[in-house]
């Protein structure tokens, strides 16, 4: 019974040395797979950092680009008004000018009436020469602007006064 009992032992003992090496390997996997588990969190986690911080530059550049835009768009803005102030102010100095040719060319046209009026209302002279003929009077001579400018100023002027009763 001593090699039954003997043969038992090691058989006992090579199962338990089976076992333990078994527990052993198993306890090994198990610590690897803990291990790598943890690599992966980690890994994940820096992933996931590294992701939220792309994200936030993306943001911020797009808020930057905004920025960018919208300072754009107030200088276009800022352009066009002081484009319209100067045009405003071009067209204001124009309008002056034209306005001032016109009054100077209007006051013009009326010395140069009145004085043909002037001229025209004086008639002939009244004193006689010596040899008792009338004095010759010379006969203005009118450009065709000076017509013109006559008939437009008759026109003002009969603007200015009021129409005699009965007509219209």
């Amino acid at each position: 019974m001593s090699t039954t009992s003997t043969t038992t032992e090691t058989t006992q003992q090579h199962c338990n040395r089976l076992l333990r090496v078994q527990a052993e390997q198993q306890h090994a996997r198990e610590a690897e797979e803990a291990r790598q588990a943890a690599e992966f969190k980690a890994e994940m986690k820096m992933l996931e950092e590294e992701a939220a911080r792309e994200a936030e530059i993306a943001a911020e550049k797009k808020r930057l680009e905004e920025k960018k835009l919208a300072a754009q768009k107030r200088r276009a803005e800022e352009k066009r008004k002081e484009a319209e102030k100067v045009a405003r102010e071009r067209a204001k100095a124009l309008k002056k000018s034209t306005d001032n040719k016109r009054k100077e060319g209007l006051a013009k046209r009326r010395e140069l009436a009145a004085a043909a009026t002037a001229i025209c209302r004086s008639g002939p002279p009244t004193s006689q020469s010596a040899s008792g003929s009338q004095p010759k009077t010379k006969k203005m001579v009118k450009s065709p602007s000076q017509v013109h400018d006559e008939s437009e100023e008759l026109t003002e002027e009969e603007e200015e006064q009021p129409a005699p009763r009965g007509v219209k």
